[in-house]
């Protein structure tokens, strides 16, 4: 029984030196990672109140509100507690914010857009009232006639133009005009001979010459040409126009308005094609 007795003095004596080392090497692990204190008198301002501040180290602060942009500013004042450029520079920037904030004189500028636009409506005026118009065509100059008279009755003025249209165009093979009118005799005579039908042209411009053939083709005439040639003589081949005479009524654009469905009715039967045309035209 007395070795059990040692036995659990031993153990006792083991399990004291093992939780007193644990407890002693918890304690100096939380010594070793304790912050150190930090002595704040040399880096932070101790608070002060406001009746200890003497009153020469007061500044006042400003900001951009639009209050304190209106409260008046004495430079000399400002000058005093701030550095004088500092005080220079907030005077400029006060002055300036007072100028930008005055309301713009815009009377100028709408009386301006106003006469602008009076202007560019003066000379839409004008040009329309530069415009004509051109009604038609007509082949019977006396009905165009008759309706100018009705239109001048209404207080419209008209006029009368002519134009001459191209109907049809052919080519003409001829020997041009010679020298002479005894030269344009001696080649008919010529050109008889060799039975070659042909005459002498009395009209200018080819007064003189002589007239081998029309043709509404221009490769048939100049297939003609060549045949001529080589027979010895020196055709050549012009444009013949063939024109007709149309009327036009011709009258401001700006009248057209006050013409009604039943003017344009009648004309109808008038004019050269089914239906009456209009162009524009300049007033002269």
């Amino acid at each position: 029984m007395r070795w059990i007795f040692y036995l659990l003095v031993l153990a006792n004596g083991l399990a004291w030196y093992w939780f007193s080392s644990e407890a002693a090497q918890r304690a100096w692990k939380a010594e070793a990672i304790k912050p150190a204190p930090i002595d704040v008198s040399d880096t932070l301002p101790g608070l002060v109140m406001l009746s200890e501040v003497p009153e020469a180290d007061l500044v006042p602060r400003y900001t951009d509100t639009a209050e304190s942009s209106q409260v008046p500013v004495d430079e000399e004042t400002v000058a005093g507690v701030m550095p004088e450029d500092r005080a220079g520079q907030l005077v400029e920037e006060l002055t300036a914010r007072e100028v930008a904030e005055e309301p713009e004189n815009t009377e100028g500028t709408e009386v301006a857009e106003v006469a602008e636009v009076a202007e560019v409506a003066e000379q839409s005026s004008a040009v329309e009232s530069q415009r004509c118009a051109l009604v038609g065509p007509f082949e019977d100059r006396n009905a165009i006639e008759g309706i100018g008279e009705q239109l001048s009755l209404l207080g419209i003025e008209t006029k009368i133009v002519e134009k001459e249209d191209v109907t049809r165009l052919d080519y003409w093979v001829m020997i041009p005009p010679p020298g002479s009118e005894a030269e344009a005799a001696a080649i008919l005579a010529e050109l008889k001979t060799k039975k070659i039908d042909s005459f002498i042209i009395q009209d200018a411009p080819y007064q003189n010459g002589i007239s081998l053939g029309v043709f509404g083709n221009r490769d048939n005439a100049v297939n003609y040409k060549r045949q001529i040639e080589q027979q010895g003589f020196l055709p050549e081949v012009n444009e013949l126009k063939r024109t007709t005479v149309h009327y036009w009524l011709d009258l401001p654009e700006k009248n057209l308005k006050y013409l009604s469905d039943a003017f344009w009715e009648d004309i109808e039967d008038t004019v050269s094609d089914e239906i009456p045309y209009i162009m524009n035209s300049s007033c002269e």
